[in-house]
């Protein structure tokens, strides 16, 4: 399987460094192949680059991650989505499953959160990928 393409939105340089850097993505079979500082921004990418997983910050200006994920979702549903945030606010958390965000990550991010994370990612796309090709193998039949 080809490796999963991933985007990080933050309007902080430092935190998008740190999630770059943080684990090897190669290793995690996925590759960074954006970054945004704002929802415009990202959504411009994301129309470009087709991403199998999107990392956002919640706070950033004029449009919060909240409402980036919504439209994200709107417009390609497949893909997944975990909110970064430095608040651990239980209506951001509901918020979050409502919309159908996969996962959160509270700042400081700790490398073992974000294994853990990318590996419940990873483990979360290869089974969608694999009902999807069942279904079409099924079909063609």
């Amino acid at each position: 399987m080809e490796p999963l393409k991933v985007i990080i939105v933050d309007d902080e340089y430092l935190i998008r460094n740190l999630l770059r850097m943080r684990i090897d993505w190669q290793q995690q079979g996925m590759q960074i192949v954006g970054e945004a500082s704002d929802a415009a921004e990202a959504l411009e990418q994301i129309d470009l680059l087709h991403p199998d997983i999107v990392f956002t910050d919640i706070y950033m200006p004029k449009m919060d991650g909240i409402e980036l994920s919504g439209l994200i979702l709107e417009r390609y549903p497949s893909v997944k989505i975990v909110v970064v945030t430095g608040h651990n606010e239980f209506e951001y958390a509901r918020q979050s499953v409502k919309l159908g965000i996969f996962d959160f990550i509270l700042k400081p991010i700790r490398a073992t959160e974000l294994l853990e994370v990318t590996s419940k990612l990873r483990a979360a796309i290869e089974q969608e990928r694999g009902r999807e090709y069942e279904l079409t193998k099924l079909r063609g039949r």
